[in-house]
């Protein structure tokens, strides 16, 4: 038997405005706004086909597709379909980007290639700041989420996590807010390239470290996509806002530490058999922050510094898939099942490098002394931080200082012999 018809979604009032009375009302945000607790980024950002063609529809005055805003009892009107259009017409006024002649259908390709607003005379300026564009307003009778979510099924599909960015906005919106938040921050997006970053991919990543970080030893038979979702409920069930807070502090912690004793991409593949190494890998995204959080709990973090090359050789000799023809282990797999069996195997081979760990103690003329240690660091310092004398790179967390001339073969502990470097490759250097 069929269900009644659902009750119609009411179409309230159509209007037609100019894209720079748009960005008006968005950037005051009293009148209309974008909901940032579910909108999907700006995708049109990365895609100079769609800039172009949008900024070439505008010219000839073709008319696009409308702009669907909620109207809300509270509050301003919420734009849910339409942002791509706005913020890339917007950016092209502002002189963000230039027109890409490969990508026009209709104007010369030549003539318009690598154009931007400033170059366009003023009957072109005046032809895309006075284009009207419709705008469609409808009621509330479903959430702005539940109908973002509708909406976005077009031509460039939604991601997992923006169907889970707007997913959350209305039951955890604060603490998936702090996820998003700390994933676009450094201490996050300097361990990625800018493809882990886009749609969303940050905030994804973020969530799978946190999960392995937190959940990392619980057996699941979910599929990958099933298991990061099902995992994030619990989390905001087990975690309020201040406890995410707790676990996010946490992972900057476990990023440091890792990034000492790893070197500066914790979270990339050292393999051996090749040589070869990546910035980032989807199997470090989850096995270190596991492992680390864990080991910080039983050893302080000086202990992890003084093993670090053991530490380091030890992890990049069981991520290997194979060495000198032999298969050592077959890490690879970022299934639910894969990383906690990962998890489980390395976590002890860990632990058992560190069983004998003993600290260094300097003593005598060894010593770096604070005025000293300043002094050296004050020498060395660039606008964009601490460079490592040693890789080049800069140093993010501790920095340690290194002695040119090895103070164990008669190196003097002064200004002139030190120099910084990171922990890793001080340690790696011995007394050559």
């Amino acid at each position: 038997m069929m269900p009644a018809l659902p009750k119609k979604t009411s179409l309230q009032d159509t209007g037609h405005h100019e894209f720079p009375k748009l960005s008006r009302w968005l950037k005051d945000g009293k009148k209309m706004i974008i909901n940032d607790y579910y909108q999907r980024e700006e995708v049109g950002k990365s895609i100079p086909s769609f800039r172009t063609r949008l900024v070439e529809s505008v010219l000839r005055e073709f008319p696009i597709p409308s702009l669907l805003v909620m109207i809300k009892n509270e509050g301003p009107d919420e734009l849910l379909n339409g942002q791509q259009r706005v913020s890339t017409i917007r950016s092209f006024m502002d002189g963000d980007f230039r027109l890409t002649g490969k990508h026009l259908l209709i104007l010369d390709k030549e003539a318009y290639d690598g154009v931007k607003w400033s170059d366009l005379d003023e009957d072109h300026q005046e032809r895309i700041a006075e284009y009207q564009i419709k705008v469609e307003y409808i009621d509330d009778s479903l959430t702005a989420e539940e109908l973002y979510e509708l909406l976005n099924t077009e031509i460039i599909e939604m991601t997992n996590s923006e169907i889970r960015q707007a997913h959350f906005a209305g039951s955890a919106k604060e603490q998936y807010a702090l996820l998003r938040n700390f994933a676009k921050s450094p201490e996050w997006t300097t361990h990625f390239t800018n493809g882990n970053l886009r749609r969303a991919k940050g905030t994804e990543n973020l969530c799978k470290a946190i999960i392995s970080m937190v959940y990392g030893d619980v057996e699941s038979s979910s599929t990958t996509a099933s298991w990061v979702d099902e995992s994030i409920e619990k989390l905001f069930d087990d975690y309020d806002v201040e406890g995410i807070e707790k676990l996010l502090k946490n992972m900057k912690s476990v990023l440091e530490v890792a990034t000492e004793v790893l070197g500066p991409t914790p979270l990339g593949h050292n393999n051996l058999s090749t040589g070869t190494s990546k910035r980032y890998s989807a199997t470090h995204l989850t096995a270190v922050p596991y492992v680390f959080s864990r080991l910080l709990k039983k050893y302080k973090s000086s202990k992890l510094f003084d093993k670090q090359i053991d530490l380091k050789e030890c992890l990049d000799y069981y991520m290997t898939y194979e060495l000198d023809g032999i298969t050592v282990k077959n890490s690879g797999g970022n299934g639910p099942q894969k990383i906690v069996s990962r998890n489980l195997e390395l976590l002890p081979l860990m632990q058992e490098v560190l069983k004998h760990t003993q600290s260094y103690i300097r003593t005598g003329e060894d010593i770096i002394s604070k005025d000293l240690r300043e002094t050296v660091i004050r020498k060395y310092a660039l606008l964009d931080g601490i460079p490592c004398k040693l890789c080049s790179g800069i140093i993010q967390g501790v920095v340690c200082l290194d002695h040119i001339e090895p103070w164990s073969k008669g190196g003097a502990t002064v200004v002139d012999n030190l120099q910084p470097a990171h922990r890793a490759c001080n340690s790696s250097k011995h007394a050559n």
